[in-house]
C-alpha cells in the first residue's frame, strides 16, 4: 500500500487503498456501536420513532464518517458532512420542539448525565483541536489519532445526550420499579 504525502486537516496520513486513514476509518465505527448501545439501553424506556431515527442517524454519521476516512465514495464528503449536520439539528431541535409542544424536553434529564455530556463534550472538543494538522501534536504516522479518539469521544457524548432526550431519569425509573413492583404483589 502506498503512502500518499498528503493529510487532510484531521492529521493522519492519507494511503492509497482502501482505507485513506486508517485509524480514523475505525474509530468512526464508535458511532454506529453507540448506536446500538443506545437502542439497547432505551428498549425497555422509549420505543418511540423519534428515538428510533436518532439512533439511527448516529448510526448514519458513523457509517459516512467511515467511507470518508475509509474507501471515499464519491458521495462520502456530502454523506459525511450532511449527516454530522442532521445529528446536530437533531439532539438541539428535539427539545426545543418538545419545548413549543409543552411536554417535557428532556425527560431522562439527571445531573449526573449532564456532567458527562459536559465532561465529554469538552474532552472531545480538545482532542478535536489537537488532531487537526496544524496541531503541534499531529503526527501523521501514529496510528495513535487525536482525531480517532475525538470520534470515540464524540460519539459516547452523542450517546449520553441520547440518553438524556429518551430515557427516563433515574428518579423516574426508580418509581416506575416500585409502581411495577407494586402491581406484581396486587
Amino acid at each position: 500500500m502506498a503512502v500518499i504525502t498528503e493529510t487532510v486537516g484531521d492529521c493522519e496520513l492519507a494511503h492509497d487503498g482502501l482505507l485513506y486513514q486508517p485509524a480514523n476509518a475505525f474509530s468512526s465505527l464508535a458511532y454506529l456501536l453507540v448506536a446500538v448501545v443506545l437502542l439497547l439501553i432505551l428498549r425497555s424506556a422509549d420505543r418511540s420513532a423519534t428515538a428510533w431515527a436518532y439512533a439511527a442517524v448516529l448510526a448514519l454519521v458513523g457509517m459516512s464518517s467511515a467511507d470518508f476516512h475509509g474507501p471515499r465514495s464519491a458521495v462520502a464528503q456530502f454523506s459525511h458532512d450532511f449527516m454530522v449536520v442532521v445529528l446536530l439539528a437533531f439532539a438541539v431541535l428535539v427539545p426545543v420542539i418538545r419545548l413549543l409542544r409543552r411536554t417535557q424536553a428532556l425527560p431522562g434529564l439527571s445531573a449526573p448525565r449532564i456532567w458527562a455530556v459536559a465532561a465529554l463534550l469538552a474532552v472531545a472538543l480538545v482532542t478535536w483541536f489537537l488532531g487537526r494538522t496544524d496541531s503541534t501534536l499531529c503526527s501523521p504516522e501514529s496510528l495513535l489519532q487525536w482525531h480517532a479518539l475525538w470520534h470515540t469521544l464524540s460519539a459516547l457524548t452523542f450517546g449520553v445526550w441520547g440518553l438524556v432526550l429518551f430515557a427516563r431519569s433515574p428518579a423516574e425509573s426508580s418509581r416506575q420499579a416500585a409502581s411495577d413492583q407494586t402491581e406484581v404483589l396486587q
